[in-house]
């Protein structure tokens, strides 16, 4: 724990950067931000780097854990990390670079699964709506059958009235034929029954 002074009057809300840096300097910390820099200042357990960012390196699934934090760096540059016994030994970033590199492959991840969805979607609204244009085109060819139907049983007892309508006026017009006929013969039997009686007289 270090305590700085903020300016030589020490009052409130008067910050003094050249004063704040000479006593950083007397008191070795930017030393020891440069060697931390320059070392491995992050370590972290090989679960960690694994919980962190498996999705980085999925085969590596049944591997030690070694072996699998090991997978898991291999996708940074060599000088930025080192693996202990226990314990992986980063540079400054390099776990935040890994964390949103995975978060990166997660969200391209998330939004293929949701376009996947959005076009099953899409597809079954598709489907209904060609079903349901299906079963008005059936609707409407059902009915176009009925009408049919309908008009081909009236035109055939409208042809089975004209039909009938023609036997009755056949009828009427033979038995007036055969009346004729018979009026005739009648006639002829008579005027020859006149010439015989005329003959006798």
């Amino acid at each position: 724990m270090r305590c700085l002074k903020p300016n030589s009057a020490q009052t409130g809300g008067d910050f003094d950067s050249a004063l704040v840096l000479a006593q950083l300097n007397s008191l070795g910390v930017l030393e020891t931000v440069r060697i931390r820099r320059e070392g491995f200042p992050v370590r972290t357990d090989f679960a960690e780097v694994w919980a962190d960012c498996a999705l980085l390196a999925p085969h590596a699934a049944p591997l030690p854990p070694r072996e699998r934090a090991e997978a898991v760096l291999e996708r940074l540059p060599a000088a930025m990390w080192r693996l202990g016994h226990t314990k992986a030994f980063l540079r400054d970033g390099a776990l935040e670079l890994l964390r949103a590199e995975a978060a990166s492959l997660r969200t391209g991840r998330a939004t293929a699964i949701q376009a996947m969805i959005r076009r099953k979607r899409a597809g079954s609204q598709r489907a209904a709506r060609a079903e349901a244009r299906r079963e008005e085109l059936r609707a409407v060819a059902a009915v176009s059958v009925q009408r049919y139907a309908r008009r081909r049983a009236a035109l055939g007892q409208r042809q089975a009235l004209l039909d009938q309508r023609a036997a009755a006026s056949r009828a009427v017009q033979a038995a007036a034929r055969r009346r004729m006929a018979a009026g005739e013969a009648d006639r002829r039997r008579g005027a020859r029954d006149r010439q015989l009686a005329a003959l006798f007289v």
